[in-house]
């Protein structure tokens, strides 16, 4: 079980990971919006929301990654940790009939991943953390 700041702090990161992947989409699909957020003509952020941080997106799209695939239930969470959070707007009731899943499922999947995400985020900066040691030590 997180703590109250753990699970803030996580919610942050992912928020701020669900905007990352959603505005990528905008960028594969559209040249000229590529342009000009390369031009400076658009800045990827929203006022409400601050800029996006793409190096903890990336981070956290590298943990994401990494969550395990099998068994199914383990691929929908993650899958529901993706849709939940690049992409709001889509309705709960929407996510659970395209899935196949009941909206209490829905819930227990997104603890169940945002778990798993937080338990690989931690492991990841543990193994970095010592890495950061034994390169002091060298």
């Amino acid at each position: 079980m997180l703590s109250k700041s753990d699970e803030e702090i996580l919610i942050d990161r992912l928020r701020n990971w669900g905007r990352w992947a959603a505005d990528r989409d905008h960028l594969k699909a559209n040249v000229l919006y590529r342009m000009m957020v390369l031009a400076g003509e658009i800045i990827m952020e929203s006022p409400e929301l601050g800029k996006i941080d793409d190096k903890d997106a990336l981070e956290v799209q590298r943990a994401w990654a990494m969550l395990p695939q099998s068994p199914r239930r383990y691929l929908m969470a993650k899958w529901i940790l993706a849709a939940h959070y690049a992409y709001p707007s889509i309705s709960k009731g929407k996510l659970c009939r395209h899935n196949r899943i009941r909206l209490k499922e829905y819930d227990e999947l997104l603890k169940m991943a945002q778990s798993m995400i937080f338990n690989k985020l931690e492991y990841m900066r543990a193994k970095k953390e010592a890495q950061d040691i034994d390169r002091a030590k060298d």
